[in-house]
């Protein structure tokens, strides 16, 4: 059985992925390059991402990543019934807050799936 949102999504993704990884100057051909610009740096007592943030969050505003959330959102509704038991979180999990946070990101949840853009009001 096809899940047609499903396919959309992943072709999507692996476009979009190829997409971040050009604005983001990162040769695809390089492994060195490639794991360096995924690499998150210990910042205190907090994990920054690496080279590829400031991309995805330029990402988020080209039509392509709006096609790929509608896609993922399409994905979610027909498959609602599979997906619910996934959704549920385990008990007894829990994520402290750090005081020191990457600033790029600190406007996110923790368990976000998808890149957010800032608020325009919101500061960078």
């Amino acid at each position: 059985m096809s899940d047609e949102w499903a396919v959309t999504y992943f072709e999507l993704s692996l476009s979009l992925n190829d997409y971040l990884y050009y604005e983001a100057n990162i040769d695809t051909e390089d492994d060195d390059a490639r794991m360096k610009a995924a690499e998150r740096t210990l910042m205190g007592a907090q994990w920054w991402g690496g080279a590829l943030v400031d991309a995805a969050y330029s990402v988020t505003q080209d039509a392509s990543y709006t096609q790929l959330v509608e896609a993922r959102e399409q994905r979610e509704k027909h498959r609602k019934d599979k997906m619910d038991p996934v959704k549920k979180s385990p008990k007894g999990v829990t994520i402290d807050k750090v005081p020191m946070e990457d600033p790029r990101t600190a406007h996110q949840g923790v368990r976000d799936l998808l890149w957010q853009p800032r608020a325009h009001n919101q500061k960078s």
